[in-house]
């Protein structure tokens, strides 16, 4: 099973415009056990200092709960753009701050990149999706975007009175593991609340026609689970 990165935003049941299409990049990281709580604490310092006013993403850490042995990564932290616009500003690394440069040092001594990927939200809504700790990310291998997007539409309103999170659909852009073409993510105020939906899913007629259309022209690559643990500048 090959590396999954999710990433984030959630779902509206209509695709964005491209004025409003979000982007996001996410870091699959590999952090030593024993330099966590300082990294966490050390990022927590960056987002909420001055700089972070003048930040212009969205910020997300979570703490990876569930993976294949061949993902290494402990922890997952995403950058969500509202536009194509603001990822002109992408790029530079921590500030040239002393919160920036503990962060650097930590980075240097303890931090290991897994990968470094560029996606968008394609059927997403981020203000309810990322208010929920929980998420599910499923990587696909997707022949027809068109037809599993279709799908997704339908099988995303067949179930929303079987569960309390949404479901997602992301592409991948640049920096996936190969083969991979998009991510469907589920998510879930906690891991209990998911696994309940879950098994309500899994057992419906709405889940199988999904499986029906969709298996012939797309394949599940690989999956993670985790917990959104931090967040900074989310809008209100």
């Amino acid at each position: 099973m090959r590396k999954l990165l999710l990433l984030f935003l959630t779902l509206t049941i209509s695709f964005a415009n491209a004025q409003d299409k979000g982007y996001w990049v996410c870091f699959n990281v590999n952090v030593d056990p024993e330099g966590q709580e300082a990294f966490v604490n050390a990022l927590d310092g960056v987002f909420n200092s001055e700089f972070s006013s003048q930040f212009p993403f969205s910020v997300l850490l979570s703490e990876i709960m569930f993976t294949s042995r061949e993902n290494k990564m402990t922890h997952q932290l995403c950058f969500l753009a509202p536009d194509a616009a603001t990822m002109d500003m992408w790029g530079g690394g921590p500030p040239p701050t002393a919160e920036g440069t503990l962060v650097q040092m930590l980075i240097n001594e303890y931090v290991e990149f897994e990968d470094s990927i560029l996606g968008s939200g394609l059927i997403f809504d981020p203000s309810i999706g990322l208010s929920m700790d929980y998420f599910t990310v499923w990587q696909l291998d997707v022949e027809d975007p068109g037809v599993v997007a279709s799908a997704f539409i339908q099988f995303d309103k067949d179930t929303k009175n079987m569960r309390t999170g949404p479901f997602e659909l992301h592409e991948a852009i640049a920096g996936m593991r190969g083969g991979v073409t998009h991510y469907f993510v589920a998510r879930a105020p906690k891991m209990s609340e998911f696994l309940d939906g879950r098994d309500k899913i899994n057992n419906s007629k709405a889940f199988a026609n999904f499986v029906t259309k969709t298996s012939p022209i797309s394949e599940i690559v690989g999956n993670f689970s985790a917990k959104i643990i931090n967040r900074w500048n989310i809008p209100q």
